[in-house]
């Protein structure tokens, strides 16, 4: 049975030739018992479908996408700190730091940056790196950078993401949902007007 949502080591599964949307947050953005609650909530529901005998890999799979909504539209409210992404000059560490590792070791295809976190849909070049350990050197190299230009220490990064395998039939949505984060987000009228969204 696969581990829901946010893990340690992403990603869960990886495959040759593969797209991956992974959703990165900043330390603390959502609090622990918002997590617990709809934790619990996954559970109850994983736990509903094996009683009922409706437990398969596609009902896991719609439960998983489920609670990344949930976390992602409390992320989307900006109902708790830090908002350190929202701030260009951090921001821009971010945006130049992906952009890097798309000449060095994925192939990006879109991303958005939030006020308190980073959608990107990619795929890993060649398939020679794994995927956890060029995003624990992305967060690493960022969270130094962006750490130093706000004057503080400690975590930057949750160690935990949220990360899939694009599926047959998803890709146009996935594009456009990060695309359109920043307008469902309130934050512009028009996907055109945000700064901090890449599209190949």
């Amino acid at each position: 049975m696969q581990k829901p949502f946010y893990r340690q080591r992403l990603p869960h599964i990886q495959a040759n030739n593969a797209v991956y949307f992974v959703t990165y947050r900043l330390y603390g953005s959502i609090p622990i018992h918002v997590i617990q609650e709809v934790e619990n909530s996954y559970r109850q529901s994983l736990n509903e479908l094996i009683r009922n005998k409706e437990y398969n890999a596609a009902s896991e799979y719609t439960l998983q996408k489920k609670c990344f909504a949930k976390y992602d539209c409390f992320l989307d409210a900006n109902m708790n700190e830090p908002y350190w992404l929202g701030q260009s000059e951090i921001a821009r560490v971010v945006y130049d730091s992906l952009l890097f590792l798309n000449t060095t070791q994925i192939n990006l295809d879109c991303f958005t940056i939030m006020s308190n976190h980073v959608h990107v849909l990619l795929s890993i070049k060649n398939d020679k790196e794994e995927l956890y350990k060029v995003m624990q050197s992305h967060k690493s190299f960022t969270a130094k950078k962006c750490n130093l230009i706000l004057k503080r220490e400690g975590p930057f990064w949750e160690p935990e993401s949220y990360d899939h395998i694009v599926r047959a039939g998803e890709y146009d949505k996935i594009v456009n949902y990060i695309l359109m984060n920043p307008v469902k987000a309130g934050l512009v009228k028009n996907r055109e007007d945000w700064k901090w969204t890449y599209l190949t």
